[in-house]
């Protein structure tokens, strides 16, 4: 079962198991928000943890693919020995990776003497098609009047310092920490098909918001085989994708109704559709019903626009 740390209000998946797995089982993709310290505007290729949306989390506990574990509670405060032993395993870390690298840093260097040891015509051919290649350049420079100091040129192909390589260790799940117990700070629904009440209770606990109209909308569409993904860059609640995000480009986006009797504005209903069409996509009025529990979608597209 996948466990899910909450803290004020959110939601963390930090296992990369659990996020591949509910990506290809449960088609729940989440949004990646880690960053390095160093790289805090890095903005392309973010890593653990996944946060997800209130209605991802309802939907894995109602399937009873995960557990919630409050953060705050299952981490105990710390005794002196138990932070003196985990600094001790992240020295030991440590020193396992610069080993790794002084020998990675010494193949390199056995690589380098090989090429070293070539046979002296191989070398005076070598030097000899360089020495060509470097005059031809300089006619060519002479020739187009930008011929430089040949002593500045020189630095200027000298070859630059590298930085030394170095460990980033990003800890993610706090299984292994001995003051980190989830046994008295889990939450789930005890039976194994809860009702919305179960649902709504076991979120609700933990501090996730509930609301039973996008919960039930977004049920319904992950019930059709689609994926979903925060649309609120296109003015909707999701983006609707029939595969992996990674995979197919979003047909619709879509948009809750809190009820069939919820007033909606002329204008809205021609924002909603010509946002849709503009953005080559098309709109689902998602309007769920209190009384049946059910979901009935609508969708807009401006005809003839664009």
């Amino acid at each position: 079962m996948i466990d899910i740390h909450v803290a004020n209000g959110r939601a963390y998946v930090w296992e990369v198991d659990d996020i591949a797995t509910l990506r290809t089982t449960y088609r729940i993709g989440g949004i990646l928000t880690g960053t390095l310290p160093q790289a805090a505007q890095q903005n392309i290729f973010l890593g653990v943890p996944l946060v997800l949306s209130p209605e991802e989390v309802a939907l894995l506990v109602v399937e009873g693919a995960a557990q919630l574990v409050r953060d705050p509670t299952a981490h105990k405060e710390a005794t002196p020995e138990q932070i003196a032993q985990l600094r001790r395993f992240e020295e030991k870390l440590q020193r396992e990776a610069n080993e790794l690298a002084a020998v990675e840093e010494e193949n390199k260097k056995q690589k380098g003497k090989g090429k070293a040891a070539e046979s002296p015509e191989a070398r005076e051919k070598r030097e000899k098609r360089a020495a060509a290649k470097l005059e031809k350049e300089r006619l060519k420079a002479a020739a187009a009047g930008e011929l430089f100091d040949q002593e500045e040129d020189n630095k200027a192909k000298e070859p630059k310092e590298r930085d030394a390589p170095y460990l980033i260790s990003t800890p993610t799940s706090s299984n292994g920490l001995a003051w980190f117990s989830k046994a008295e700070s889990t939450s789930k629904p005890s039976s194994s098909s809860p009702s919305v009440e179960e649902v709504e209770t076991c979120l609700i606990s933990v501090g996730i918001p509930f609301s039973a109209a996008r919960v039930a909308s977004f049920r319904a569409l992950h019930a059709q085989g689609f994926f979903m993904g925060t649309g609120i860059k296109f003015g909707a609640d999701w983006l609707v994708y029939p595969g992996d995000p990674l995979r197919y480009h979003s047909h619709f986006t879509a948009s809750v109704i809190d009820s069939p009797d919820a007033p909606l504005l002329p204008m809205e209903i021609v924002a909603h559709g010509r946002l849709g069409t503009a953005t080559k996509k098309v709109h689902l009025m998602c309007v769920y019903d209190e009384k049946t529990g059910n979901v009935e979608f609508t969708s807009l597209e401006w005809a003839g626009f664009g």
